[in-house]
């Protein structure tokens, strides 16, 4: 659980934010591409995809072939930090163009996700039977039993993933709030997103020349 809360909540937005503008650009401009992270990117889209990877990773089946397989070890930790950046995505407000949430809605969906995707941490914390006997006799040898290193699971998901969550929302809010203060607009207009418009705009101007 502790190296599945490193890859969908600090490795995601510390890379993100560690990229600099001029980077999105040029990784944005194929059109398939913008198209697509356009597409992931949107509040609703983003939620599910998230939340649906967090949970199907978690499955007792994926958490066996995990156990017994590099490959597929290496393939679900990919998945979690694809899902956890397409997470992160709508709320940093990083992607030229993109369908910018307001502040308020940037801390809404913050909240949510501290909800949603954290939802198995209940079951962990309240199970009463193990889901992962892959994992029992390695417990047992530090001195844990199977259903307590679940319920220690579940707190650790819990308490981290709203701490991480909760605290960027707070964040996001000094950040408007200092911009406010300032005189300033707190989701200013970029030229890159100008720019990115044009560029989208340009693009069904030919699509629909090249129909006719």
């Amino acid at each position: 659980m502790g190296q599945q809360i490193l890859l969908v909540l600090a490795v995601p937005p510390l890379v993100l934010l560690g990229l600099p503008r001029s980077a999105y650009s040029a990784l944005t401009r194929p059109p398939l591409l913008d198209a697509l992270l356009r597409r992931l990117t949107r509040p609703l889209t983003a939620t599910l995809v998230f939340t649906a990877t967090v949970i199907a990773t978690l499955s007792p089946a994926c958490i066996a072939a995990e156990a017994s397989s590099g490959w597929v070890q290496g393939g679900i930790n990919l998945a979690l930090l694809v899902a956890g950046a397409i997470m992160w995505l709508p709320a940093l407000r990083l992607l030229p163009g993109m369908d910018h949430m307001s502040t308020g809605g940037r801390i809404a969906y913050l909240l949510v996700q501290s909800l949603l995707p954290n939802f198995p941490a209940l079951i962990y914390i309240f199970a009463r039977h193990p889901f992962y006997p892959v994992f029992a006799d390695h417990v047992r040898a530090i001195g844990l039993s199977p259903i307590g290193d679940q319920e220690l699971a579940g707190v650790l998901a819990k308490l981290v993933g709203v701490v991480v969550l909760w605290g960027a929302a707070a964040l996001i809010w000094r950040h408007a709030d200092r911009a406010e203060q300032a005189g300033q607009d707190p989701d200013p207009l970029t030229w890159e997103d100008v720019e990115r418009e044009l560029r989208r705009a340009s693009r069904r101007q030919r699509g629909r020349s090249d129909a006719r």
